[in-house]
């Protein structure tokens, strides 16, 4: 006798989605209004500002007024989807390990904030970017160990809170750049490079989550 075949997988079962709607509405907003914050005309770091480290000291507090309130608003909007969209209440501990990656992701960005509104009274020629990837692809990956034994459907929507902070603060720093006396740009650009090197890649992070955790 032959063993009995294993039961078929559920007809209705679907894969999560890769961005829940309430995520995906905030990212739209967020990074439409950072990048008409970032258009205005605010003060530069004085001097040749190279590194991220020389931008942030030398940034005046003009500068650090709209950077400040868009990572703010950024990050309060992630923590009111946590429990709406990841199914995690603030007095679990991985909701606080989340936060903790929510608030190393933000602390990258606004550096790459700053370091690019030093470069945008300075730099002379094309803008050639090497790792702005990197700025919404690692969050997602660091939030995999917090949501081990979850079902997919949890870890790709926590993933994807990361992109609430990272991808507008991306597009605050492109609008900063681009609204320097060396590179004038439009909104358009700003948000261009923000979906090529930013959406993008986030989107294909979140889709190796998916796939990885759900099988």
């Amino acid at each position: 006798m032959h063993p009995p075949a294993p039961p078929a997988p559920p007809s209705g079962t679907t894969a999560p989605p890769l961005l829940p709607r309430p995520t995906a509405v905030a990212i739209v907003v967020l990074t439409a209004a950072t990048t008409v914050v970032g258009l205005l005309d605010w003060p530069r770091p004085a001097g040749a500002s190279r590194t991220v480290a020389t931008a942030v000291a030398a940034a005046p507090a003009a500068l650090w007024v709209p950077v400040l309130a868009c990572t703010a608003a950024c990050l309060a909007t992630a923590v009111l989807l946590l429990r709406r969209t990841a199914d995690l209440r603030l007095r679990e501990p991985r909701a606080w390990a989340l936060l903790g990656v929510l608030a190393l992701a933000a602390a990258g960005s606004v550096g790459y904030a700053v370091h690019a509104a030093a470069l945008s009274a300075t730099l002379v020629g094309p803008v050639i970017p090497v790792l702005d990837w990197l700025l919404t692809v690692v969050p997602p990956l660091l939030t995999l160990p917090i949501t081990v034994g979850r079902r997919a459907g949890t870890r790709v929507a926590v993933g994807a809170l990361t992109g609430v902070v990272t991808l507008p603060l991306l597009a605050l720093g492109w609008s900063l750049l681009l609204s320097g006396p060396s590179e004038p740009g439009s909104p358009l650009d700003a948000v261009w490079n923000t979906a090529v090197l930013g959406a993008v890649p986030f989107l294909l992070v979140l889709l190796l989550i998916r796939t990885r955790c759900g099988r």
